[in-house]
């Protein structure tokens, strides 16, 4: 039978390893600092000590530092009626702190734990080409477009947010970029020359827009070929002193994004032989 004195070392060393355990979840749910604010944990009185800045703005304070845009959110700015919240009646506590590059840092460069963060579109309407990770034990938000990260969003923890869970009710939300897409560019080229009739005259037009969408229309003649394309052939047989007018309306994306141009040549009577 083994004495107590033999199982001493024994129970040292699982209290040891038990005592480590703890100490790696305690740091695996630890808040993701930014220069030592810590959301939901640092207050207005420590940035203004740290970066003396945000003494006097209310609600949410913004500044440079260096190549980061910084904006950070204070518990303030919540309104009654938005939720409740717990730290709404304390000093203004950080909710979050946002940094925009304004030199995007490469992700190659940033070690993201693939185990830890979880990828996801930030863009609306989607497949925009940003990319978003998410550490959502942590609170750590990322956004990168074209392997290169352009913000950082530093939110509570998850076991901290029940505190002000409506502010926190989207962790996804704080990295969403709205892409607002309009009309597309392009140049329409119509004939330099004074064309006679019976010629046939092109008009062509070009753009930077991937895979965009092309519909013309004429007022006289016939379209020979290239409907659907960037340029037409157009057949003026009969039209003597008409004027051809010539509209190109380009579309791009899903939602038929759209612009039209138009020219004009007048056709000149036949030279006789």
């Amino acid at each position: 039978m083994l004495s107590w004195w033999t199982m001493i070392p024994k129970l040292v060393s699982s209290l040891f390893i038990l005592f480590i355990a703890l100490i790696s979840s305690a740091v695996s749910i630890e808040a993701k600092e930014w220069r030592g604010i810590v959301p939901l944990q640092s207050t207005r009185k420590d940035v203004e000590r740290r970066f003396n800045e945000c003494a006097r703005t209310t609600g949410r304070c913004s500044f440079t530092l260096g190549n980061e845009e910084v904006l950070i959110v204070f518990s303030g700015q919540l309104q009654e009626g938005l939720a409740e919240c717990s730290v709404r009646m304390l000093a203004e506590v950080v909710l979050a702190v946002d940094v925009t590059y304004k030199k995007p840092i490469s992700l190659r460069n940033f070690q993201i734990d693939k185990k830890r963060f979880k990828k996801f579109d930030p863009s609306t309407p989607r497949g925009m080409g940003f990319v978003g990770y998410i550490d959502d034990i942590s609170g750590l938000v990322i956004r990168s477009y074209r392997g290169e990260i352009d913000q950082i969003v530093y939110i509570a923890t998850r076991g901290d947010r029940k505190r002000c869970s409506s502010y926190y009710d989207d962790p996804r939300s704080f990295a969403t970029v709205f892409i607002e897409l309009c009309c597309p560019s392009f140049n329409l080229n119509c004939p330099q020359d004074s064309p006679q009739a019976g010629e046939r005259i092109t008009f062509s037009v070009s753009t930077t827009e991937k895979e965009p969408g092309f519909q013309w229309e004429i007022t006289e003649g016939r379209i020979v070929s290239g409907q659907w394309t960037s340029s037409i052939i157009v057949d003026t047989a009969g039209l003597e002193g008409k004027t051809v007018t010539a509209t190109i309306e380009l579309s791009v994306g899903h939602q038929s994004h759209t612009n039209a141009q138009s020219c004009s040549v007048k056709i000149q009577p036949k030279r006789p032989n």
